[in-house]
Formats: structure tokens, C-alpha cells, sequence
């Protein structure tokens, strides 16, 4: 809804107002539409296998999507929408699911501008679905600045978190939700200077759950419609045993960068999908990038965490003491 937001709060890419902040770290918002007339399309690549597998075990597969009624306000944005026609309709889609690329949606060629499409319009005949970042205003105040995101042994919860908005489901289809985490660039990187810069290359062999599925899964998109979606329990760790034992945490690497992209995966009525075509929509908001730390190091993210976390009363006490 408009009021969460408010209350939680390349090349040639248009850029965010300058902060009020002096700081050097500040950031532009790279790849950040100012409105929904300029959002961004990721075009797929057409030499790239895109993951398959089943929607009953929660698990990416090629992702499709289109457009919406949101009931939602215009300040709140449209994510990148990506899409891969499965196999053809004559052949039956593969069990056998294959790995996601090692980095994000931006680690891709971004086409931008009122002429943009968010998806292509003759692609599929199905239902296509809409997603809004519900708290966006928030994680621009961050992204300005480069946001960064505590992991633990024990997990911590990501603050902002994510929240969204879904239209233009099937009332009576069943879907799976959840947030995958990836890498979002190839890099490494380090705070420097009062700056980060990259130092090497990713460690992209990392073990461990990077997928956190919406304990409210499955479910009509009935369900899903009717209120926000919010992943606020959604814990990071850099415990390299958490795996899927855990589905509260993911499992990420300090000194990285990376992507959370939104699944949203139709189930089949009977249960079944190794014998059909499975279908999913993935969408990706880069406003919601963030370094992973285990300490944060930019001050002007320290602030704005305590500014703006309610549950940060501890860490305040300790900040200005």
C-alpha cells in the first residue's frame, strides 16, 4: 500500500536527485526508473538457457510475465520483467532444472525510456502478473548511498525489507512466492576512501539456500491480491551450513553485491508438471541491490538505519553514546 512506504519507508542511465547528504559515498541510482512512464525491460538473451524445474518444490524455472491493473499508486514502481519462451508447445518442458546464471538482472544490458516495454506484449496468452515495490521511497534513500545488509551466523533480518504488491493473477490459480538472492556483478568489492570499489573477482561457488519461499505458499492469487506481500522474516547469514533445512535464511558472502529477484510460480491443479510446460514471472527491482557485511561501513547507512529502523533502539543507544 502507498502509506508503507512512507512508514518503513549504465550507460546513459537517468539518476536520482543528488542527497541531501555532502557525503562523498553518495551514490547515483543506477538503473533506477524516476517513474513508471521510464521503467526498464531486461531483453533475454538468446543464447543463454534459462533454469527449469518444478513449481511444487518451490524452485526457479523460466520466468514470464506482463502487465497488470495494480491497485497501488503511481509512486509506486514497475520491476524488470523477465521472460523466456519455454520449449515449444509441441514438446514437453524438462524435470531436470539447470543452474541460474551466476549474476543478476544487472549485471545485463539495460534498454530504458518511455518507449520501453516492460514485457513483450505477443509473447504468451496467459495471465501476466504486476508487481509493485510497495516501500520503494525507502530503498531509494539507501540505494543513494549504496545499501548495505548485515549477515550473521545466527541471521539478521534485512532492513528495509522487502514488501510488495502483486495484480493480474488468476483469482483461482494457486502460486508459489518467494525471493531468490543473486549475485548481482561479477566483482568483489571493498569500502575505500569513503567510497567501494571493486577488488577481484566474486566467489560465485558459495553453498548454502538462496531462495527464501513466503511461508504463505502456495496459495490463491486471490491470497495474494488482497494485501501486501512482505518478506520481513527473511533472514541473511554467512553460515555456510544453512541450507534448506533453514528456508528462514539465505546464504550470502561479505564483500558482494547482489540482486533479490521476485518469483511468482503458477501451480499446476493436479500437482503435476513434469509432463507440461511449468510457468513462472520473475521480477527485479535494482533499487533493492545491496553490499553484504558483517559491519557496516558507510556512516551515512549506519544513520539512515537508525533513522528509519524501529527495531534499531539498541544499536541508537550504542551509535550516539
Amino acid at each position: 500500500m502507498p502509506g508503507e512506504g512512507a512508514r518503513a519507508g549504465g550507460a546513459d542511465q537517468p539518476v536520482l536527485p543528488p542527497s541531501s547528504s555532502s557525503s562523498s559515498s553518495s551514490y547515483p541510482a543506477d538503473g533506477v526508473a524516476p517513474s513508471a512512464s521510464s521503467a526498464y525491460f531486461i531483453p533475454p538473451d538468446p543464447g543463454q538457457d534459462l533454469p527449469s524445474a518444478s513449481p511444487a518444490h518451490f524452485l526457479p524455472y523460466p520466468p514470464r510475465s506482463g502487465p497488470g491493473v495494480s491497485r497501488c499508486g503511481a509512486s509506486l514502481q514497475y520491476g524488470f520483467t523477465s521472460h523466456s519462451s519455454s520449449s515449444s508447445s509441441s514438446s514437453s518442458s524438462s524435470s531436470t532444472s539447470t543452474p541460474h546464471a551466476p549474476f543478476g538482472p544487472a549485471y545485463h544490458q539495460y534498454t530504458h525510456g518511455p518507449a520501453a516495454p516492460l514485457y513483450t506484449p505477443a509473447a504468451y496468452g496467459d495471465r501476466r502478473a504486476q508487481v509493485y515495490l510497495c516501500n520503494r521511497a525507502l530503498w531509494l534513500k539507501f540505494h543513494r548511498h549504496q545499501t548495505e545488509m548485515i549477515i550473521t551466523k545466527q541471521g539478521r533480518r534485512m532492513f528495509p525489507f522487502l514488501s510488495f504488491s502483486i495484480s493480474g493473477l488468476s483469482v483461482s490459480s494457486h502460486y508459489n512466492v518467494y525471493v531468490e538472492i543473486t549475485l548481482a556483478d561479477p566483482n568483489h568489492w571493498r569500502f575505500q576512501g569513503g567510497k567501494w570499489v571493486t577488488c577481484g573477482k566474486a566467489d560465485n561457488n558459495l553453498q548454502g539456500n538462496k531462495i527464501y519461499i513466503h511461508p504463505e505458499s502456495p496459495n490463491t492469487g486471490a491470497h495474494w491480491m488482497r494485501q501486501e506481500i512482505s518478506f520481513g522474516k527473511l533472514k541473511l547469514t554467512n553460515n555456510k551450513g544453512a541450507n534448506n533445512s533453514n528456508t528462514q535464511m539465505i546464504v550470502l558472502q561479505s564483500l558482494h553485491k547482489y540482486q533479490p529477484r521476485l518469483h511468482i510460480a503458477e501451480v499446476p491443479a493436479d500437482g503435476l508438471d513434469a509432463e507440461r510446460e511449468t510457468r513462472t514471472q520473475t521480477f527485479v527491482f535494482p533499487e533493492s541491490q545491496f553490499i553484504a557485511v558483517t559491519a557496516y561501513q558507510n556512516t551515512d547507512i549506519t544513520q539512515l538505519k537508525i533513522d528509519h529502523n524501529p527495531f534499531a533502539k539498541g544499536f541508537r543507544d550504542n551509535y550516539d553514546s
